[in-house]
Order: C-alpha cells, then sequence, then structure tokens
C-alpha cells in the first residue's frame, strides 16, 4: 500500500469519527529526510481526538513503492 492510501485511509476512519461526534482530531504529518536528500525516507503521522482518547496514533509511513526504485539523494525514480 502506498503512503497516499494510508494516508486516505486514516483521514477517512478520523472523518467518521468526527461526523458520529461532533468532536476534533489533531494531526501533525512530519516528513523525514537522511542527511541531504531531496525526497523523504517517509513520513511520521500523530493523531489525537481532543476530547477523549478513540483516536490516538503514532506511525512512520515509508516512502517506498513496490517495482520502483527511488534515489532519495537526487529525487528520480525509475521502475525496476
Amino acid at each position: 500500500m502506498t503512503i497516499f492510501w494510508m494516508l486516505c485511509c486514516l483521514v477517512l476512519v478520523s472523518n467518521d469519527y468526527i461526523k458520529e461526534t461532533g468532536h476534533h482530531v489533531r494531526y501533525r504529518v512530519t516528513p523525514l529526510f537522511k542527511n541531504e536528500e531531496l525526497v523523504a525516507r517517509g513520513v511520521r503521522m500523530e493523531a489525537q481526538s481532543v476530547e477523549d482518547n478513540r483516536i490516538s496514533f503514532d506511525i512512520y509511513i515509508f516512502n517506498a513503492q513496490p517495482g520502483y526504485s527511488i534515489d532519495y539523494l537526487t529525487g528520480s525514480a525509475q521502475k525496476d
């Protein structure tokens, strides 16, 4: 599963929670780079529901796609 689809799933779950409860969810997404690389190796995604603890996660999502090679230093990618 790509980063995009994982993030979409998490946001959809949170949106259902917000619609059902009227509560709020705080998000923070931090890209993580290694040294001088131009492309992040992945992202750290954190979320916490404000009024209760029903939603609480802190996950790392790798920036990788099966069948492709990413040169994180230059930003180029190619199909394997």
